[in-house]
C-alpha cells in the first residue's frame, strides 16, 4: 500500500487542462482536444506566503495568501506546503506535475494510506467547466465512476470520482473557483479505504475557507 501510494503521486489525474488546450496535438496519446483556455501566468507564484501552522485547536493549518484560502486538518495528517521539505518521492513528482502546468500548492498524507495533493492554474474557468476538462483530459488513464456538482463551504464545487487501473488505487477529486484561480483538491487511496475516508475527504474541503 505504501509503494503505491508513492507512485500514483505521479500516474494519475496529473494533466492540466491549459497545456493540453495550448500544447502539441494530444490526439496522438489518445487525448480528445480541450477547448481553449487562456491562462494568467502574470503576478506571483500560486505558492508565494503559503505555510501549515498550528491552529489553536491543535489541528494544522493551511494558509495561502495569494490565492486566498485556508484548509483545516487533524494533528495526524503530514502536511507540506513547501517542496523542498517534501518527501524525495513527492518533490519529484511535483517537478513533472508543474511541467505539465499545474502549480502544486501543498501535498500530505495519513498514515500512508490516503494521499492528497492540491493544484491550481490561473484561468478563471467555472468549476463545472473545469472539472468536464479536467475529466475529458484524463478519460484514458482512469475510469470515471461518479460526479456530481454540490455546495461546500459556501463554494460551488464538483465532487467526481475515478479508478485508475494500473495502481489499483481510486481516486476522489473537488474542484472550485477561488477568484481567478481553479484548484483540485485531491485524494487517493485502496477501494477498500474508500468508504472509511470519504468522510475525512469531505471534512477537509468543508474546512474551506476564502481569507
Amino acid at each position: 500500500m505504501r509503494v503505491l501510494i508513492r507512485i500514483v503521486f505521479l500516474a494519475g489525474l496529473a494533466f492540466s487542462a491549459f497545456a493540453c488546450a495550448i500544447g502539441p496535438n494530444r490526439s496522438e496519446q489518445g487525448y480528445e482536444p480541450a477547448p481553449a483556455v487562456q491562462s494568467n501566468t502574470t503576478g506571483p507564484s500560486a505558492k508565494t506566503g503559503s505555510a501549515v501552522v498550528r491552529a489553536p485547536t491543535g489541528n494544522w493549518l493551511y494558509q495561502n495568501p495569494t490565492v486566498g484560502f485556508a484548509l483545516d486538518f487533524e494533528p495526524r495528517w503530514i502536511v507540506w506546503a513547501r517542496p523542498e521539505h517534501m518527501r524525495a518521492d513527492f518533490r519529484d513528482s511535483i517537478a513533472a506535475l508543474e511541467q505539465n502546468g499545474q502549480e502544486v500548492l501543498l501535498a500530505a498524507h495519513l498514515n500512508n494510506v490516503v494521499g492528497l495533493r492540491v493544484t491550481t492554474e490561473n484561468v478563471g474557468v467555472p468549476a463545472e467547466d473545469y472539472a468536464t476538462l479536467i475529466m475529458d483530459i484524463n478519460k484514458s488513464e482512469v475510469e470515471i465512476l461518479s460526479q456530481q456538482t454540490v455546495t461546500m463551504a459556501g463554494k460551488t464545487v464538483v465532487e467526481w470520482e475515478a479508478a485508475h487501473p494500473s495502481t489499483g488505487l481510486i481516486f476522489v477529486e473537488y474542484v472550485l473557483l477561488q477568484g481567478t484561480y481553479d484548484l483540485r483538491i485531491t485524494f487517493w487511496t485502496h477501494p477498500s479505504l474508500k468508504e472509511r475516508y470519504q468522510p475525512e475527504f469531505r471534512r477537509i474541503v468543508s474546512s474551506y475557507r476564502s481569507i
